[in-house]
C-alpha cells in the first residue's frame, strides 16, 4: 500500500499521546481542554491524511494499530524537541544562555567538579554545559580566548589583557613520589639535585593553545617524560618510569598501600595555590550562580578533596 504525502501537525501527535496516557478520547479531550467530538474529528482527519487507521476499534478497548504505535513512538521525539524549543526560546527571551563552558585544572578532583555540575543541573536543567580539563596555563588560555567563562583551579598569573577577576580556591599539598623499585628509592634523604639528574622527571603537557607553556617540578638539564594528564603521570610514576611531584590528595591511597613512597628533596615544592577565575565582561546569570556556589567552603573542599590535604 502506498502512502500519501504527509503533513502531520504536531498537535495531532499531542492528541495521540494524550489518548495513550488517558485511555479514551473523552479523557484525552478533558486533559487537552477540548471537546470529545473535536478529538474524534482530529483523529479521523489524521487517518484520512495517512491512508491507514491509527486505532484498532474492533475490540472493547481502544488500541493502537501497528502503524499507529510506530507513529506515536517516533512522534514522541518530535514533541520533546518542540517542548525543548519552546523552553529554549523562553530562556533566550529572559536573557539566559543555552550553554555554559567551564575549565578545571587537572589537579582538582573530578568528583568534586561533577558534584558541582549536578547541583547546576537542578537549577538550570535545560542548559548544556561544556567542561574542559586543563593543565598549567590551559585555564588562562581558555579564558583569554573565550572558550570558557569560568576556570576552576587556575594557577600563576593571567595574561595582562585578560578581562578577568579571581578569588582563592585553596591550597594543594604536593609530595615528591616515586615507586619503591625505582633506583632513587635506595638513596638517602634528602635527594639532591645531582641525584634527581639521574632520573626522568614525569611532567604533564601544558594544554595552553596560544599562551606560552609552563612547566613545573623539573630542573635544567633533567630528562623528562611528558604525559597528557595527571592520571597518566601517577601511573607512570607507579610503574617506575620516572619521578616527580604529585598532589597528596590524589595519591594518598597509593602511599598507604606502598605503590608509591614519599621522599624529601632539596628545594622541595610543598604547596600550590589555586584560584577561581572568570571573565568580567560576561553578564551570565549562570556565572553569578556558580560564583555564589563557590563561596561555600564545602564546595571548594569537594573540588580540592581536602580530607587528604595538610
Amino acid at each position: 500500500m502506498g502512502f500519501k504525502a504527509m503533513k502531520i501537525d504536531f498537535r495531532d501527535l499531542q492528541i495521540l499521546q494524550a489518548i495513550e496516557l488517558h485511555g479514551t478520547f473523552a479523557k484525552a479531550a478533558e486533559y487537552l481542554h477540548r471537546t470529545p467530538s473535536a478529538i474524534t474529528q482530529s483523529v479521523h482527519k489524521l487517518e484520512n491524511l495517512l491512508g491507514f487507521p491509527v486505532f484498532d476499534r474492533s475490540g472493547y478497548l481502544l488500541t493502537f494499530t501497528q502503524e499507529g504505535r510506530l507513529l506515536l513512538q517516533r512522534g514522541r521525539h518530535i514533541l520533546k524537541q518542540m517542548e525543548r524549543l519552546e523552553s529554549d526560546l523562553h530562556l533566550v527571551q529572559k536573557g539566559q544562555e543555552l550553554e555554559f563552558s567551564i575549565a578545571y585544572d587537572d589537579l582538582l578532583s573530578c568528583k568534586g567538579v561533577y558534584a558541582l555540575i549536578k547541583d547546576f543541573q537542578e537549577i538550570f536543567p535545560t542548559v548544556s554545559i561544556k567542561i574542559y580539563r586543563e593543565v598549567m596555563n590551559g585555564c588562562w588560555d581558555a579564558l583569554a580566548h573565550n572558550r570558557v567563562t569560568l576556570a576552576l583551579g587556575a594557577s600563576g598569573e593571567p595574561p595582562i589583557d585578560l578581562p578577568c577577576a579571581q578569588k582563592n580556591l585553596g591550597t594543594v599539598s604536593f609530595v615528591f613520589a616515586l615507586a619503591p623499585h625505582h633506583p632513587l628509592a635506595n638513596y638517602p634523604d634528602p635527594l639532591t639535585l645531582d641525584d634527581l639528574m639521574m632520573a626522568h622527571s614525569v611532567v604533564i603537557s601544558d594544554t595552553s593553545m596560544n599562551l606560552a607553556a609552563r612547566s613545573s617540578g623539573t630542573y635544567p638539564g633533567q630528562s623528562v617524560i611528558v604525559v597528557p594528564n595527571m592520571n597518566a603521570k601517577i601511573l607512570a610514576q607507579v610503574q617506575g618510569l620516572g619521578v616527580g611531584y604529585l598532589p597528596r590528595h590524589r595519591i594518598e591511597h597509593l602511599l598507604k598501600n606502598g605503590k608509591l613512597i614519599e621522599r624529601t628533596v632539596e628545594r622541595l615544592k610543598t604547596t600550590g595555590h589555586l584560584k577561581v577565575a572568570w571573565r568580567t565582561d560576561s553578564n551570565s546569570e549562570i556565572l553569578v550562580w556558580l560564583l555564589e556556589k563557590l563561596d561555600k567552603q564545602e564546595v571548594r573542599d569537594s573540588l580540592l578533596d581536602t580530607k587528604y590535604m595538610s
